[in-house]
């Protein structure tokens, strides 16, 4: 299967989009979402995570090309 993107373009792609739609529906008035509520922070880290080892379980695990 041929990657479209490299993953160093697909994480921050979709973790600012994750980001960007947090910041959207968070009611927080003025100031960012992740500073008025601090466990969104602590969520976006571990979307973080999960996307990056995501991505190095896609790539080590993925066939060589021939």
């Amino acid at each position: 299967m041929r990657n479209l993107f490299p993953s160093y373009v697909r994480v921050p792609v979709i973790f600012f989009t994750i980001f960007g739609l947090i910041e959207y529906f968070v009611d927080s008035g003025d100031e960012p979402a992740f500073l008025k509520y601090p466990v969104i922070m602590l969520f976006l880290l571990l979307i973080l995570l999960v996307l990056i080892a995501i991505e190095g379980c896609l790539l080590y695990t993925s066939p060589s090309p021939r």
